[in-house]
């Protein structure tokens, strides 16, 4: 592909939704300047539509006010001189889209590990919690809803910062239709009050997707599969099922946590993105999870090594990567143990599934920039897990399926691995003795307040 858009060539068509077309591209500037860019183009039968239009400036436009590190830079909004064509011209995060990533998972039949998890979805609360707050051009509170955190639309960057990277289904909650919804959305990805329709949606909505992505990134199963009738039905039928439910020994705390942002009545829920944070980094705290950038990162590389990611190409059929070395095989399980959901990825994606590259557009990465490591047992920051740790810090090690995580006291202690076993080495540094984080969980008071 040689098309250019002003000074944006693409390189590579990476996926499309009902709006627009995305790609991978470069950026050209004087000097020889160039910088690999995400570009998205207007779908060219929507260019005379008005409405189409609105919505596609609109998403630049809120990019352009919004200033936080989950939410990409936009650079440009243009419309092309010789084609006609708008387009908008974005950050480029290399790295893999969410929902590859547990798509990935729930093949192997593992759930991600719980520091992992609990990152992200507390970056996505940030990002999420800081739209909400967003204000308009005359400063007031606009009441940005988001209504799409499907896994699609997040990347995982290999800094360790989780991105959302389409905001073109957010609106003010007073321009929603009557009904409470346009329609727009990711089925298994929006709340009940977008499916019902009963009245506008607001934050709490997006507050229960992320709820959804929790419960599945923890889980390694998917929540609402379905769509249209089916999937009205169990929205409305029943409560998501516990997490204990689905995965043996699940920590009560976080699934009382899940049980609440996951009620079917908004009042039910925490009241912000920004209460469901703290109550993530109040459990993790009380549970010595440690949270932060370099476990993503950590994952990634172990779980994404360059060369092994997929190519940058929208119709390129699903595969996943080969097999880490350091990742344990599937738990065996007994014949009257529930099996877990693995979801059969389409064979062509029509996301931004293709951003899951960590590899330059302009050739790839050499293997000087990621060096192999000589030692795959080693932490990250050179420390050993047999190298002297703390005994007291060896005592609370759990085993959550081959997790590293601490997990609380509803799990027992890990056994001795076999000698010569392949270990998974942990994603992040040595854990320290005392606690280090600052938010302690939402009070009852702030769960239960209203927006």
């Amino acid at each position: 592909m040689e098309e250019r858009l002003g000074r944006y060539q693409l390189i590579r068509r990476l996926g499309d939704n009902d709006l627009c077309d995305t790609y991978a591209a470069i950026q050209h500037g004087d000097g020889g300047f160039v910088r690999d860019v995400l570009v998205k183009r207007l779908k060219d039968a929507l260019v005379g539509d008005d409405r189409s239009l609105r919505a596609f400036q609109g998403e630049a436009q809120l990019l352009a006010r919004l200033r936080q590190r989950s939410i990409p830079h936009v650079y440009d909004l243009q419309r092309d001189p010789r084609s006609g064509s708008w387009f908008i011209a974005l950050e480029f995060i290399p790295g893999p889209t969410l929902k590859w990533v547990m798509e990935m998972e729930r093949e192997r039949q593992t759930p991600l590990p719980m520091g992992l998890a609990l990152t992200v979805v507390s970056q996505l609360c940030a990002a999420a919690h800081h739209v909400h707050e967003s204000t308009n051009a005359q400063g007031k509170l606009s009441h940005m809803v988001h209504r799409n955190l499907a896994p699609e639309n997040v990347v995982l960057g290999r800094d360790g910062v989780a991105r959302i990277m389409d905001f073109g289904c957010a609106l003010p909650r007073d321009q929603l239709d009557a009904t409470g919804s346009d329609g727009r959305g990711t089925a298994g990805y929006m709340a009940p009050e977008q499916i019902l329709g009963h009245e506008p949606p607001d934050r709490r909505a997006d507050v229960f997707v992320l709820g959804v992505l929790l419960y599945e990134m923890t889980t390694g199963t998917r929540l609402y599969d379905g769509r249209g009738e089916r999937l009205r039905r169990a929205l409305m039928d029943a409560d998501a099922p516990p997490a204990s439910s689905v995965r043996p020994g699940f920590p009560p705390v976080l699934g009382e946590i899940l049980a609440g942002v996951l009620a079917r009545d908004p009042d039910g829920r925490p009241a912000s993105a920004d209460v469901l944070q703290r109550q993530i980094e109040g459990f993790a705290a009380a549970q010595r999870i440690q949270l932060g950038t370099a476990r993503v990162a950590a994952y990634l590389a172990d779980a994404f090594p360059p060369g092994q990611e997929r190519a940058m190409d929208a119709s390129a059929p699903f595969s996943l990567p080969s097999t880490r070395t350091s990742a344990p095989p599937p738990p065996e399980r007994s014949s009257d143990s529930p099996a877990r959901a693995s979801d059969t990825p389409s064979a062509h994606s029509t996301d931004l599934d293709g951003l899951a590259l960590g590899l330059g557009l302009r050739g790839g990465l050499s293997s000087e920039d990621h060096p192999p490591s000589a030692d795959h047992d080693a932490e990250p920051n050179g420390y050993t897990p047999d190298s002297g740790a703390p005994t007291d810090q060896i005592a609370l090690e759990t085993d959550f399926e081959g997790e590293d995580t601490l997990v609380g006291q509803s799990q027992k202690p890990p056994s001795a691995p076999p000698a010569g076993a392949a270990r998974r080495p942990s994603l992040g540094p040595e854990r320290p003795s005392i606690g280090v984080y600052l938010h302690v969980g939402g009070s009852p008071e702030d769960v239960k307040k209203k927006p």
